[in-house]
């Protein structure tokens, strides 16, 4: 399931029952924790009321806490770890996120597995209104899971997360990714996720978004292209820079909203630039110049047109009701349909 699907769906499942543990399964670097914390938006719930717990790194013993004895009764109690405390009954909305659950030791995913279905440890009972989900790589991704025991699996929903050029370039503008990046990526959208477990590196959504974030375009080409393989791998690295050089050529996104009419349109035989372009477009589109873009997407052929309508509406959702939006959904409706109204 792409990403906007599955959170689309998870939105309605918990707030039909916030009970409900659920397993995102995927490839390393596909988006699973960045799920979480979109859906924890879409449900209301604050950053401070999110837990995400390293099941990898945890012994069974400390969900449970340090003992104590009751002087006067002599029985052992126990005092829980701050984040498992911070979710008892009465504290209201949150999310608990048993990130990598899958490379827990079984102990320990037995111990979740029982706060999943029980939603209690000991003397401490999670919120009515706390949500849990766990994430985990896939065992064909060598990432160091095992499976989990049977009773465990049982206890949850489990959904794969797919990754979705569309979907992750609409997220990527929101982002601020470098267009160009993203334009690139979606002339070779098998490039967005290339995972291979036998290698070091590889290009996956989490390590794109690590170059947009670490290399600077000011390095020159070859320690770009060192800096750029170190994260995605030479394959994709070397893609993505020859397709870089060749995107100096477009056009000045300011002249051609100067003049949208009468602008030189790119060289189609040239798609890497025609992408950039339109994603460029896309990226910058604002009410104010909306009508400028739509004049002049709308001279492109009809696949570049309805492809940068799309990512502005989906970048900025006011603008559907921009009458240069609206005019676009009605001529472009027997490609368009009715937009996204």
């Amino acid at each position: 399931m792409d990403f906007n699907t599955l959170l689309n769906a998870l939105v309605e499942v918990f707030k039909r029952n916030p009970k409900q543990a659920v397993n995102i399964i995927g490839a390393p670097g596909g988006g699973k924790t960045s799920l979480c914390f979109e859906l924890a938006k879409r449900l209301g719930i604050p950053d401070d009321r999110i837990w995400v717990n390293h099941a990898p790194l945890a012994d069974p013993v400390d969900y449970r806490g340090v003992p104590w004895v009751d002087n006067a009764t002599r029985v052992t109690h126990w005092n829980p770890p701050m984040d498992l405390h911070r979710f008892r009954k009465g504290t209201g909305i949150g999310m608990i996120i048993h990130d990598d659950m899958a490379q827990a030791s079984v102990p320990v995913k037995n111990v979740l597995g029982n706060l999943m279905l029980a939603r209690r440890i000991d003397e401490v009972e999670l919120d009515d209104n706390v949500i849990q989900i766990a994430t985990g790589n896939r065992q064909e991704d060598r990432a160091g899971t095992t499976r989990n025991p049977s009773q465990v699996d049982n206890r949850m929903m489990h959904l794969e997360l797919d990754n979705c050029i569309d979907t992750w370039s609409a997220w990527a503008m929101q982002e601020g990714i470098d267009p160009k990046l993203i334009a690139f990526l979606r002339l070779r959208p098998n490039l967005l996720h290339n995972f291979n477990p036998n290698e070091q590196r590889n290009a996956t959504p989490r390590t794109w978004h690590m170059l947009h974030k670490s290399v600077p375009d000011s390095l020159s080409e070859d320690a770009y292209l060192a800096m750029c393989s170190g994260l995605v791998g030479d394959g994709p690295a070397s893609e993505w820079v020859s397709a870089r050089r060749l995107m100096t050529e477009m056009p000045n996104i300011d002249d051609i909203l100067a003049d949208p009419k009468n602008h030189p349109l790119p060289d189609s035989a040239k798609p890497d630039i025609v992408y950039a372009v339109c994603t460029s477009l896309a990226a910058r589109a604002t009410r104010d110049n909306l009508a400028a873009i739509a004049t002049f997407v709308r001279r492109l052929p009809d696949e570049f047109t309805v492809m940068t309508m799309t990512d502005i509406v989906n970048r900025d959702k006011s603008l559907h009701h921009h009458k240069a939006f609206i005019d676009f959904a009605v001529d472009y409706q027997h490609i368009f349909g009715r937009g996204e109204e």
